[in-house]
């Protein structure tokens, strides 16, 4: 049985919300070890991103601090 070595990437987005994007390469030895590989990939995603001016946004977070009776004589906090 003959491998067939011409085998392309697949990019999907996997959740359009969380940004979440799934790369599935095909290696002829997993044996050999797949960290160097992925940590390359990721790294080449990377640049290319940064080359297109494509970034990725971090999820925001708003915290709103609501004074309720049983709150508003407390002490503010002090950040030192």
């Amino acid at each position: 049985m003959a491998l067939n070595l011409d085998v392309s990437p697949l990019a999907r987005l996997i959740d359009a919300v969380a940004g979440e994007i799934g790369l599935t390469v095909w290696i002829a030895d997993p044996a050999v070890g797949e960290g160097d590989l992925k940590s390359e990939l990721l790294k080449d995603v990377l640049r290319a991103f940064r080359a297109e001016g494509i970034e990725i946004a971090y999820p925001r977070r708003d915290v709103r601090m609501i004074t309720t009776p049983e709150t508003r004589n407390f002490p503010a906090s002090s950040s030192t």
